[in-house]
């Protein structure tokens, strides 16, 4: 079971992980992005085109405005967008809440149709999966078939691909949750809470650099990637303290794009850009806190998984797949 609803977002709602606007414009946008996503979630449920699960997977296809574009950068852009069907005082939702225990696997890629100009087209799939789906396993031999159809020597150098595992400690963890307030407050030993102020901008990229800057020297050990594409996979996983063990993954999309980011700028994996790394997925770490590599308190992590691609691998085809 599955179903498809189509979003045109205007240009001047949108905002990327790489270029987030001051509180007060940041707050706008995603107010209007969650307003008008509500309503087309309603109408679709209205008239019968979606309807309620209890786990599925998300696909999130998104229209490029300018050649090179990287989808999995929407992240910020679309929060609003999924945050807009879960269930509230207001209405019932489509899903009660879009934390890991409901949302499994959350897919960004390029939708393949020209440029959009003025507003962009975003295509969300919600595929249903049953009570055993893997999202590791599930792209992991999506990918692996189409490998087999080629002879070894048409395949890339690394075409089985790669791994890496880093911790954070919470004082370099960036979520699309943080304002630049959210980190004055938390480097004060304040509670964290606050939009629209314009007393501490400036933290969200002061942040990011310092995170950058770790990033790229845990990437001086890590040889170059020789592939053509690939998909990246990153599992996610929380600080054990007090925090809420079904949160979201992709969460810490703004933490795992400058990762990425300091790894691309530094030549040992693909340019950032839809053509070479078509798909973007976040899913939860589910190891149990007693395996290995164990946090330290505060500590979070990240698992990279790096699948390189044959060329007749596409992401909207995985995506249908999911069902």
């Amino acid at each position: 079971m599955s179903y498809i609803v189509n979003f045109e977002i205007p240009d001047e709602w949108w905002q990327g992980v790489f270029h987030v606007p001051d509180e007060r414009v940041r707050a706008r946008n995603r107010a209007s992005i969650r307003k008008y996503s509500r309503m087309v979630w309603m109408e679709a449920k209205r008239t019968g085109r979606a309807h309620k699960y209890e786990r599925f997977c998300l696909s999130l296809a998104v229209q490029a405005e300018r050649e090179g574009e990287f989808a999995g950068e929407a992240e910020e852009a679309l929060k609003s967008l999924i945050d807009a069907a879960s269930r509230d005082s207001s209405w019932a939702g489509l899903w009660e809440d879009d934390d890991s225990s409901h949302r499994l696997l959350t897919c960004y890629f390029r939708l393949p149709v020209g440029l959009g100009r003025g507003r962009r087209r975003v295509q969300a799939g919600v595929w249903q999966v049953g009570p055993h789906f893997d999202p590791l396993h599930s792209l992991a031999s999506s990918v692996a078939k189409e490998w087999s159809s080629l002879p070894e020597w048409r395949r890339d150098l690394d075409w089985r691909g790669r791994v890496i595992e880093w911790a954070f400690p919470s004082s370099l963890w960036l979520t699309s949750n943080f304002t630049d307030t959210d980190i004055a407050s938390r480097k004060a030993g304040r509670e964290l809470g606050g939009w629209g102020s314009h007393k501490h901008d400036g933290e969200i990229d002061l942040l990011s650099s310092s995170l950058e800057s770790k990033a790229s020297r845990l990437w001086e050990g890590f040889s170059p990637l020789r592939v053509q594409r690939c998909a990246v996979l990153a599992q996610v996983r929380y600080a054990l303290s007090g925090y809420d063990l079904k949160a979201d993954p992709d969460n810490a999309g703004h933490t795992v794009l400058k990762v990425l980011e300091a790894g691309s700028k530094s030549g040992k994996i693909l340019p950032l850009s839809s053509k070479y790394v078509p798909l973007l997925a976040f899913c939860r770490d589910e190891r149990p806190a007693c395996e290995e590599p164990r946090l330290k308190p505060g500590e979070h992590s990240i698992r990279l998984f790096f699948f390189p691609l044959p060329p007749s691998w596409q992401p909207y085809r995985f995506a249908a797949s999911l069902s």
